[in-house]
């Protein structure tokens, strides 16, 4: 019985890690519940903006409480 779980366990894994081989080249995908409002680095108010931008742009200088 365990080893059963086990072999389920490591089948759904190599599934999970030949699709994730299979993206096409040069496709960034990003994962969010919402889409963003913006693409601006410099005009976004809310977390799905903020947090595209962090991973589209440098991070040279960054906004915070202070501006």
């Amino acid at each position: 019985m365990h080893s059963s779980r086990l072999l389920h366990a490591l089948a759904v894994l190599l599934c999970l890690a030949g699709s994730a081989l299979a993206a096409p080249k040069g496709t960034v995908v990003v994962a969010q519940g919402v889409d963003p409002t913006t693409l601006d680095p410099m005009n976004h108010q809310e977390a799905p903006a903020g947090n595209l931008a962090r991973n589209l742009f440098d991070t040279l200088l960054e906004r915070d409480q202070d501006l």
